[in-house]
């Protein structure tokens, strides 16, 4: 039962993200311009794409976690 109300928790999450982003015209133009600009870098640098990586998916989710755990949520 709780990994039901994770899954509705996280779809609503996901949709919401969509309806704010994608429902007011000025927020439109900031995932394709983000994408493009990564891409340029990334065209210039391959070192960028492993540092975006391994800070994006590695080193902020292990501070988030450590900090969780340190404050007590």
């Amino acid at each position: 039962m709780f990994a039901l109300q994770v899954a509705l928790v996280h779809l609503s999450y996901n949709v919401l993200g969509v309806v704010v982003i994608y429902g007011l015209p000025f927020l439109r133009v900031i995932p394709t311009r983000a994408d493009e600009g990564l891409a340029a870098l990334a065209a210039r640098r391959k070192l960028y794409v492993a540092l975006y990586i391994l800070l994006v998916f590695f080193l902020i989710p292990a501070v988030l976690i450590g900090v969780s755990q340190s404050v007590g949520w």
